[in-house]
């Protein structure tokens, strides 16, 4: 692995550690990142307590396949400059209208804040994930951490050490990114979410010249 896919996936997941630290805090325990969580919480809760929450978790599952198709088509071929451009507006919009919303006091677990604030922040997360994960020559799954346990534990067994260390730094990037994001946002809110702007500046200078 190169050391530009090293730093890659470090930042990145780290930033998935802040995206869904703050979403499951702030917005009722939705993931925007892990959408496994939301599939399971959304089929068992068809059968025991279904309620708004689970809509939004329905959208939020359909948002991710509809909002990877668009990015696929129409921001794959841009710049890595004007991706990140993009990434940066809705980032921002993810702050202002998160922040706006729990001032109006509209983030209630039956309301259209909610529903409005949890979809932006899955097209930021998809936006982000797809832009870089493309420009890497390995592939760790930073959406799926069962599947790096199952690897994780391939790679004990075949005594595969170097491969280990780099998805062990990996997996410690994204429990630092929900640590760090868990400890902020309880004084921060919504705001907790630029302290992702500077990687994704860092990321563009990275990976600038392999656009």
């Amino acid at each position: 692995m190169e050391k530009r896919d090293l730093l890659n996936y470090c930042q990145l997941a780290f930033i998935n550690g802040v995206n869904d630290a703050i979403s499951v805090i702030m917005l009722h325990k939705v993931f925007v990142v892990l959408m496994t969580g939301n599939l399971i919480y959304f089929v068992t809760d068809i059968t025991t307590n279904f309620g708004f929450g689970d809509w939004v978790r329905l959208t939020l599952l359909l948002n991710f396949i509809i909002s990877g198709i668009l990015v696929n088509n129409f921001l794959a071929k841009k710049s890595i400059l004007f991706k990140i451009c993009i990434t940066l507006i809705f980032v921002v919009l993810y702050c202002i209208i998160g922040s706006v919303c729990l001032q109006l006091k509209n983030l209630g677990d039956d309301s259209w804040g909610f529903l409005i604030v949890a979809n932006i922040a899955t097209i930021t997360s998809v936006m982000m994930n797809n832009i870089f994960y493309r420009l890497h020559t390995t592939k760790f799954n930073l959406v799926a951490y069962t599947m790096n346990l199952i690897n994780l534990a391939h790679m004990i067994a075949e005594k595969r050490y170097h491969e280990l260390q780099l998805l062990g730094i990996t997996f410690a990037s994204f429990i630092s990114g929900l640590i760090v994001a868990s400890c902020l946002v309880v004084k921060w809110d919504f705001y907790t979410i630029l302290i992702i702007i500077p990687i994704l500046l860092n990321l563009y200078q990275v990976n600038k010249r392999y656009n």
